[in-house]
């Protein structure tokens, strides 16, 4: 078990708990790879397109500080010559085409438990979404997790989605168990009735 250690950023026992389960349900940002190497790419192309490069600079210190939160807002305050409108710069986000590279356990664990359903329930524009699931996908075992972007039914912590989970693989909530990095995923597992794991992940 021991080595498990290593490859997982799980204990012994939570890998116990994972074997028993019938439906993996993962998150999608900073569970399988770092939000950074979506939203880094994504700021350099937005401060391009605006016109002021450095405003790039600013957009990574202020989400490694503060998070996603009003950071369009705070840049603009700072660099009000930066063009274009907060929908532009979003579409920028949403349809990056880059490649995404998973944590370093991501792999061996899907394929480990493949004898396991596995699931992505993720919060966010679903476009972005299904182009950060392309982007992770091309290096994920095949066929990669089935994804559900919650936006269809109603943002995590809601469980709405858990319904349908259960019903499309014929499971009852103790068969389910969540893996992510958020209060939030807490929550969507809580108010599911779902086994809850968090990862806690460098980068």
């Amino acid at each position: 078990m021991n080595s498990t250690k290593k490859l997982y950023p799980f204990t012994s026992s939570q890998i116990i708990q994972i074997s028993s389960k019938r439906l993996i349900i993962l998150d999608l940002d900073d569970t399988l790879y770092s939000e950074k190497s979506w939203l880094f790419p994504a700021y350099d192309s937005i401060a391009s397109f605006s016109g002021v490069p450095e405003a790039a600079h600013f957009m990574k210190e202020y989400f490694l500080r503060h998070g996603r939160s009003r950071i369009f807002q705070a840049v603009r305050q700072v660099f009000p010559a930066m063009k274009g409108t907060t929908h532009e710069w979003l579409e920028i986000m949403h349809n990056q085409d880059i490649l995404l590279t998973p944590f370093h356990w991501v792999t061996r664990f899907l394929t480990e438990f493949s004898y396991i359903h596995q699931c992505i329930v993720t919060n966010g524009n679903t476009r972005q979404q299904l182009n950060k699931f392309r982007a992770i996908a091309r290096c994920l075992p095949s066929p990669p997790p089935r994804l559900f972007c919650c936006n269809n039914w109603a943002p995590k912590p809601s469980p709405n989605i858990s319904d349908y989970l259960l019903k499309a693989y014929n499971l009852k909530p103790d068969d389910c168990i969540v893996i992510g990095d958020s209060h939030i995923d807490l929550a969507f597992a809580s108010n599911s009735n779902f086994h809850f794991i968090q990862v806690l992940n460098a980068g």
